[in-house]
Order: C-alpha cells, then sequence, then structure tokens
C-alpha cells in the first residue's frame, strides 16, 4: 500500500520515498519543534540498517508536505515500527504547535501502519526542551493512549543563567592550575584519537562499547558539517586527557553525543574543564540549551553517579517518554 487518504479530512499519508526528501527537510527546518534527528541527512546516515517506514503528511489539494513522522521497521520485530530505531527521539512533526492537529494526523499514521500488518508503534517523544516553544501533546496522547514502555532523565543546562557547582568550579581551576589546555578536533587523527579513547573509556568502565564504529562517525560528521563540533582536552604533556562530541539540534539546543576521558586525564581535571569551555562557548554562541542526555546504566535504570555528575554543572532534569501504541486496540 502506498499511501492512504482520510475521507473526511484534505490530507493524506503517504510513504517517505527519496522524490520527498527536499520537501521533507524544508517541513523540519520550518517547524517549531524540529531538531537535526528529524532530518534526513541523520536519518538516511543509517541506510539499509534499518527498512525505513517513516511516513509524509500532505494536502491533497496542494500536494504540499505538512507533517512527517521517521520511523523504520523495528530490528527484533516484523509487526513492530519504531519512531525511529536508530535514534532517540523522532515523533511526528507538523510545522506549529497544534494540540488539536496531532490526534488527526496521529491516527492516519496508526492506519497506514494497521493496514500493513504493524500490529504496534513505538513512539519516541521528542523532549519539551528541544522546541522553540514547549509543546507536550504527544506526551498527553501517550499516557491517555499508549503504554508506557520508557522514562529516562535527561540532563538539560539552561545557558542563559548557570552557575557551576562549587565542587565543580575547583575541578576546573584545579585543571588550569595543572597545564590541561582545550582545542577544538578537526582532523582525521584528531576524530581517530577519540573514537580510540572513546572505546576504552565504555569498555573499561561500562562494559560496552560506541553505537558508532570510527567509519560512522567521520560519516555523521560530514553529514552534520557545521552541526557537527569535537571539542578535545590535553594534559600538560601534550597526551589526549578527554574530549566531548556536540551536536547542535537546533532551536537553540546542543547536546553532548559522546563523553570520553582516560585515567590520566580524569586525575588532571580535563573532563570537566572540556565541559565547562563548551558550555561557556555555546552560551557565547547564543544556544539556549546544553543537553547531557540521559543518564541510563545498560539496563535502563538511572545511574546516579553520572546524574550527579551533571547536576553539578548546574544541569536541570526532562522527563523523556517512550511509548508503545497497540494498532489493534487503539482508543478501546
Amino acid at each position: 500500500m502506498s499511501g492512504m487518504a482520510s475521507e473526511d479530512t484534505k490530507y493524506a499519508c503517504v510513504r517517505y520515498e527519496g522524490r520527498y526528501r527536499d520537501a521533507w527537510d524544508d517541513l523540519v527546518l520550518g517547524s517549531q519543534q524540529h531538531s537535526i534527528l528529524h532530518s534526513r541527512a541523520f536519518l538516511d546516515y543509517h541506510g539499509e540498517r534499518f527498512e525505513d517506514r517513516s511516513l509524509v503528511f500532505l494536502d491533497k489539494s496542494a500536494n504540499r508536505v505538512v507533517g512527517v513522522l521517521p520511523a523504520a521497521l523495528h530490528p527484533s520485530r516484523t509487526d513492530m515500527v519504531a519512531s525511529h530505531p536508530g535514534s532517540t527521539f523522532g515523533g511526528l512533526l507538523l510545522r506549529h504547535v497544534e494540540p488539536t492537529a496531532f490526534r488527526p494526523f496521529f491516527d492516519m499514521a496508526a492506519e497506514f501502519y494497521r493496514a500493513s500488518g504493524v500490529t504496534t508503534l513505538r513512539y519516541k517523544t521528542t523532549p519539551s526542551f528541544v522546541a522553540r516553544q514547549p509543546d507536550e501533546t504527544e506526551l498527553q496522547h501517550g499516557l491517555r493512549h499508549g503504554n508506557l514502555v520508557g522514562s529516562d532523565l535527561w540532563s538539560v543546562l539552561r545557558l542563559n543563567d548557570f552557575r557551576f557547582h562549587q565542587k565543580r568550579r575547583a575541578s576546573i581551576t584545579a585543571a588550569e592550575r595543572k597545564g590541561v589546555t582545550v582545542r577544538q578536533g578537526t582532523s582525521t587523527p584528531d576524530w581517530q584519537a577519540f573514537h580510540d579513547m572513546l572505546q576504552i573509556n565504555l569498555r573499561e568502565r561500562h562494559d560496552t562499547a560506541p553505537v558508532h564504529d570510527f567509519d560512522e562517525l567521520l560519516d555523521v560528521n560530514a553529514r552534520l558539517a557545521e552541526r557537527s563540533q569535537l571539542y578535545l582536552a590535553d594534559t600538560k604533556d601534550g597526551n589526549l586527557g578527554a574530549g566531548v562530541w556536540l551536536i547542535d539540534y537546533g532551536q537553540g539546543s546542543i547536546h553532548t553525543q559522546y563523553i570520553a576521558s582516560t585515567a590520566e586525564g580524569r586525575n588532571a581535571g580535563a573532563v570537566d574543564l572540556v565541559l565547562a569551555r563548551a558550555i561557556e562557548d555555546g552560551a557565547a554562541k547564543g544556544f539556549r540549551n546544553f543537553s547531557f542526555g540521559v543518564s541510563a546504566a545498560r539496563d535502563g535504570e538511572l545511574n546516579e553517579g553520572l546524574l550527579r555528575f551533571k547536576l553539578r554543572f548546574d544541569a536541570g532534569v526532562v522527563v523523556h517518554m517512550i511509548f508503545d501504541y497497540d494498532l489493534q486496540s487503539l482508543y478501546r
């Protein structure tokens, strides 16, 4: 089934195709709620890793894109579509904050998927701090009609008014006294050194591995262009001690995709200094929010130590929710 139109609306729901790419990204950039994770530049990076099931909503009379839903088939369930399995979030996106319009468009998507044999839609909400104006319509809809399957605390720092915790300020000052310096990484060797450090860091401290291998990291960096930045901290001996990969989500929010350090860097306070510089630069550039992401262990439970680390940068917390919708019994 290539498309579906509602009899009592002027809109149609169709499966995404490459010919909609430019119109998709135009809609994303014009929306008050968008992030770079909604863009095709980011979504298409996944290539054939996931079977794309993204949807486009069209004004039938004008044949104009008025909404999008990034989605793909769940990698382990052929009857489930997720929005998006390769992304932290990426729900239904309309151009404006329109609570009364959300359900009609959501219903078109639900009917489209149901007709194609999908029984469950896993819906990853977009954290409200990402939007230009807050919009938690999808949370209200999910709490009423979906099944909550994930709830994470997301740490976010408002850049117009922040004060580092006394302990954090002391660590930053100590790092400077110990000769730690911060620079922006731009070369392939910089990215290679960061990825090597990240691999060791995650293996030794969390028994896991980066989501991206080195080639994938370079690919994402190239796709995101100026929206991707790498900050590196060197110890006084010239060794790489810490680094943070930042992604400009859009709408004034910048996000720490990866934070990594070495034992030498941690002893010298390099992590605190590199994050402080990234935060201060973000504020100077006019960003509104600095996102540290979620503080969760591998099993999804709260990582209290990681959360405390972020809070000492004066970050607050936002709840990020994920819902499963049973498309066979929706609204019953």
